[in-house]
């Protein structure tokens, strides 16, 4: 576990300045004593806390199985297309495996569950089988990465959306009409601009999009289309 990798480390004086291909050469003699995947992990949270970076840590510990391993940080697709590869020869405990020491690299539940969905997204792209796409599950990830969702939303809805006065529809119809397109717009004109067009139809069920007939010609060409948006509060009111 952690004792083991410290005292690796100490034996043969490995450091963090030392480069992947150097520290490679380490690698399949710490295997050896680290042959269960929470082993492997605690380990190399233990040789983190020891100052060498995610690159050095995955060298030394690569994710593996069963002695195919898949040296350094990779990518979801390159791990699904080495699955896919091997998909005849890996079994559903090694695949799992794999998908688990992939997903543990990220800093959260939810962003672990975010790499395992991309991992089986680029497994369906390759035409993997339904029993290895199955296989990348980890079921406690999903649990925890939907409560931690859950009690984020819940804490959005609690403490709601204080918008400033400034940034109100009001305040930026205002703006709006007071903007003069002969001139260059600020970036103000082009934050109005944003939220206007941002806005959602169960906020502004009366958003009017109109067609503008320019008055200045000299600027204006026949071929384009001009229309304008604007936004009643009330049904009754005028956009």
């Amino acid at each position: 576990m952690s004792k083991v990798a410290t005292n690796f480390i100490n034996q043969y004086n490995l450091t963090p300045q030392m480069g992947i291909t150097e520290l490679s050469n380490y690698t399949e003699e710490l295997l050896k004593d680290l042959k269960d995947a929470k082993v492997r992990n605690h380990a190399r949270n233990r040789i983190q806390s020891l100052g060498f970076n995610k690159e050095q840590t995955n060298t030394l510990i690569p994710m593996q199985a069963s002695g195919r391993r898949v040296v350094g940080r990779v990518s979801a697709k390159e791990l699904a297309k080495y699955i896919k590869e091997n998909e005849e020869n890996l079994k559903s405990e090694e695949i799992n495996e794999l998908a688990y020491n992939f997903a543990i690299s990220a800093p959260t539940e939810i962003a672990q569950s975010s790499r395992l969905k991309l991992l089986r997204k680029e497994l369906i792209k390759l035409d993997a089988t339904y029993l290895t796409i199955k296989s990348t599950y980890i079921y406690m990830i999903a649990v925890e990465s939907n409560k931690k969702q859950r009690e984020s939303q819940e804490r959005r809805e609690d403490k709601g959306f204080d918008c400033p006065d400034f940034f109100s529809l009001e305040k930026v119809q205002e703006r709006l009409k007071e903007y003069n397109t002969e001139n260059i717009p600020s970036m103000q004109n082009l934050i109005d601009m944003m939220i206007m067009l941002c806005m959602r139809p169960a906020d502004v069920k009366n958003l009017h999009i109109d067609y503008y007939s320019p008055s200045n010609t000299d600027w204006y060409k026949s071929k384009y289309s001009w229309y304008c948006t604007g936004y009643a509060k009330n049904e009754k009111d005028e956009p």
